[in-house]
């Protein structure tokens, strides 16, 4: 997945789900293409293409934009539900799946598939569930034998 996060003077900013954690912004155009950093400060990764004038007035775009390509980041951490069986929830991030037994996370069992479908991950490695308000981490997920306080119905 790999929305755009808005259009200006020719280029397109997007972001990739799934590349890679560090926040940072892809732009290209009939031109080239580059990606830049975004934190710790707006910083040229690679480039392709681009001359100078290019890459300064992109830089200067990435600033003026850079809240709304910081919220369009976070956009794309989202954690896909990939099969609902009848004791769990198998979900998919980062390329890990990740099971939810409903023996140790009773909530999920009696939602709605949508409520479900609708998760959310907000920062890496935490998920959340909206409609649920429900939230777990990646680390819960892969060693629950750490976390003993388990809910129970």
């Amino acid at each position: 997945m790999s929305p755009t996060a808005f259009r200006e003077r020719g280029y397109r900013f997007f972001v990739f789900s799934r590349e890679e954690r560090r926040l940072h912004v892809h732009v290209t155009s009939g031109d080239g293409e580059a990606k830049f950093w975004l934190k710790p400060a707006i910083q040229l990764a690679n480039n392709h293409g681009y001359g100078p004038r290019q890459l300064a007035e992109i830089e200067a775009l990435s600033r003026e934009h850079h809240h709304e390509l910081v919220r369009a980041w976070h956009n794309t951490w989202a954690v896909a539900v990939t099969h609902i069986p009848s004791h769990g929830v198998w979900l998919l991030a980062h390329g890990l799946e990740l099971f939810v037994p409903y023996t140790q996370h009773p909530w999920f069992k009696d939602q709605p598939v949508k409520a479900i479908l609708n998760a959310k991950e907000p920062s890496p490695g935490h998920y959340h569930g909206p409609e649920i308000d429900i939230d777990l981490s990646q680390d819960i997920l892969e060693h629950p034998e750490q976390y003993p306080n388990i809910a129970r119905r």
